[in-house]
């Protein structure tokens, strides 16, 4: 293999980042969150990451809507044992989410980052 000056190669450039989004501003969630992010076109949703932190169960779905509810286009359905925590990535390209996201909480209490970039 031949030896290659990598001074001469061009500048990388970093890839756009994915925003992780406090639900709640960090505090427990123990009910519905209405916008959790915005509907924007281009809207991606790169996944989650929860953990259970009252020593019960808690359920919860994030939606593709900005209201959550009931025939509301449900992305995720995720359920903690106590003290569990869960996390999903769908990178690269993420799921689409223009519509905005919501959390339809079912049970319990967690905390929850939801991950998200808008990509133009």
């Amino acid at each position: 293999m031949p030896n290659v000056d990598v001074t001469s190669l061009p500048p990388m450039v970093p890839p756009a980042t994915v925003g992780s989004t406090p639900v709640s501003s960090g505090a427990s969630v123990t009910g519905h969150v209405d916008s959790v992010v915005a509907a924007a076109t281009g809207l991606r949703y790169f996944g989650f990451s929860a953990v259970e932190d009252a020593g019960g169960t808690a359920s919860f779905r994030i939606q593709n809507n900005v209201n959550h509810g009931t025939g509301v286009n449900t992305v995720e359905y995720v359920s903690l044992a106590p003290g569990e925590s869960a996390d999903e990535w769908y990178g690269p390209d993420g799921l689409d989410a223009a519509a905005g996201i919501s959390v339809y909480w079912v049970s319990g209490s967690f905390k929850l980052s939801v991950r998200s970039k808008v990509v133009t």
